[in-house]
């Protein structure tokens, strides 16, 4: 993955739970990331969409273009990029479908973990 300007401000994505729980959003602003969330009205068509769809490994297009449809309001928000706070969003969510930048918490983790791995 290229390297990405350094962005304060970012949309999350992901389960009801962790989009309405601080856990996420406090540790980001730790880092200086400012988090913005979906609306409310989003959060059971999200949930849906991991916990009905694609833990099943269904990848159901009309959900895709609902889910690009937040990410393009959070974009209108100003949020400068938007993190897949859930492992199975990068199944709906590449960064080709989206115009602005798309952070795949697994495949981020991963790389760290292989970074760090490599470096010791």
């Amino acid at each position: 993955m290229a390297a990405r300007p350094p962005i304060s401000k970012v949309g999350f994505i992901g389960t009801t739970v962790a989009m309405s729980d601080g856990f996420f959003a406090d540790r980001l602003a730790r880092h200086g990331l400012a988090t913005v969330m979906p609306e409310p009205r989003h959060h059971d068509m999200l949930n849906s969409a991991i916990y009905d769809e694609l833990v099943h490994g269904r990848v159901v297009d009309a959900t895709r273009r609902r889910v690009l449809g937040v990410l393009e309001e959070l974009w209108d928000s100003g949020v400068e990029g938007v993190l897949l706070g859930c492992t199975e969003l990068e199944l709906l969510v590449r960064q080709a479908d989206a115009e602005l930048p798309v952070y795949p918490c697994t495949t981020l983790h991963v790389n760290a973990a292989l970074d760090r791995a490599l470096a010791s």
